[in-house]
């Protein structure tokens, strides 16, 4: 089996809202706990009538709950992402994976290298540690079959 695909690139869009997703995940329980404490928060505040403390409980949660969509935001458009927006295509057989920049550069990697795949809209990450992986569109495929071929792959690989 082989498999090749067209050439896409990423959108700065996609990127941050990929990147959010992933700072959110499995990350609920946190996230519970922190709007728990605020409301009680609030509603001491409120039943005191100290609507000074409401006021810095509102704002550290608004900075709380801002800070990791802003900081994502900082990185999307920052200078050193700018190779994820490279166009590219990809190479799939059975036990390898090649990357192939439109600079010329190709990366080779082999299955057993990669950890797990994850599917995120229109996009599966390929995992190759918690912190590196390869995008790749579920719509970059030259053939509806090639697509259902991947993912059969992943699956087969145990990987998604």
């Amino acid at each position: 089996m082989r498999i090749e695909t067209n050439t896409v690139s990423i959108t700065r869009k996609d990127f941050f809202n990929i990147l959010l997703r992933r700072a959110y995940s499995g990350r609920w329980s946190l996230w519970i706990i922190l709007v728990l404490l605020a409301g009680v928060g609030i509603s001491a505040a409120v039943s005191k009538g100290d609507f000074a403390i409401l006021g810095v409980v509102l704002l550290l949660a608004a900075s709380f709950f801002a800070y990791t969509p802003l900081s994502i935001l900082r990185y999307v458009n920052s200078a050193e992402t700018a190779n994820f927006y490279a166009k590219r295509s990809y190479v799939i057989t059975a036990e390898t994976l090649a990357v192939r920049l439109e600079s010329g550069t190709v990366s080779e990697f082999d299955f057993s290298k990669i950890n797990k795949a994850v599917r995120y809209g229109r996009y599966y990450l390929l995992f190759l540690s918690p912190q590196q992986y390869f995008y790749i569109p579920s719509d970059c495929f030259k053939t509806v079959e090639d697509g259902e071929g991947f993912s059969e792959l992943l699956i087969e690989k145990k990987l998604l």
